[in-house]
């Protein structure tokens, strides 16, 4: 008895650092600048409360199977979780496709870094490109697993300014969550939805945040697997760093 209940034990260090590394993985520009809270969430009112826990739940359910599938499959090749999720033809169109997927996404992200720095701080644009892919290379020349401790050290902080941030905006604002859908009404078409217009449209909207940021899982397929083959214990750590992350990325 005594054996089993140390093998359910979950060590926090663990859990934080799993969470972190997902959350890493997973965040883009669009959770970065608020964009996806605004048009996802914010924009759908005090409906948008329930949105967001609709998305935390499918994010979490699609964490917890991905770092349960490392966890399984620990020798697997890093693609092999493709085919097996979605079958010999699909999986290897999905191989393929992501490659370059990646690589066009990795393109898009270079060139934004050297816009970046040219607004903010006049560097020129080629030098800003250059440098972020200089960075880019040293990171993939670290491996795999050195990439993963590196978003796992990264991503606890990201959480604890996240969670930071959300206490902080209900406690100094969270009395204008009754005037929300005022708010929302009164700004009339300048509001962006991430669907549908309107209030009654926070569902689809949730499942589509889910979707999209399920698609980001997927893709991460490579990155994942050896995040959760690293632990000592089977899914227990994983079930809890996926409640984390989702709630995290959600605040």
């Amino acid at each position: 008895m005594a054996s089993e209940q140390k093998e359910r034990a979950v060590r926090p260090i663990t859990v934080v650092k799993f969470a972190g590394a997902v959350i890493a993985t997973l965040i883009g520009s669009g959770f970065a600048s608020g964009q996806e809270a605004m048009q996802f969430f914010a924009a759908y009112g005090t409906n948008g409360i329930i949105g967001c826990i609709i998305a935390i739940l499918l994010f979490a359910g699609m964490s917890g199977v991905l770092l349960g599938y490392g966890f399984k499959h620990k020798g697997a090749s890093d693609f092999s979780a493709f085919r097996y999720f979605c079958g010999k033809y699909l999986g290897t169109f999905l191989e393929w496709f992501t490659i370059l997927f990646c690589f066009l996404v990795g393109i898009i992200m270079v060139s934004g870094a050297g816009a970046t720095l040219n607004q903010y701080f006049g560097v020129p644009q080629i030098v800003g490109s250059g440098l972020m892919a200089a960075i880019v290379l040293l990171s993939a020349l670290f491996g795999l697993k050195r990439i993963v401790d590196i978003l796992g050290s990264i991503g606890p902080v990201t959480i604890a300014f996240l969670i930071i941030l959300a206490i902080y905006t209900l406690v100094v604002h969270g009395g204008g969550l009754a005037d929300a859908n005022a708010a929302v009404e009164a700004a009339g078409d300048s509001v962006v939805y991430g669907v549908g217009s309107g209030s009654a449209w926070f569902a689809l909207g949730a499942f589509m945040y889910g979707r999209t940021t399920s698609w980001r899982a997927c893709r991460s397929c490579p990155r994942w697997a050896p995040v959760r083959a690293r632990a000592r214990r089977p899914c227990w750590a994983a079930r809890w760093a996926a409640r984390r992350s989702a709630c995290a990325r959600s605040c």
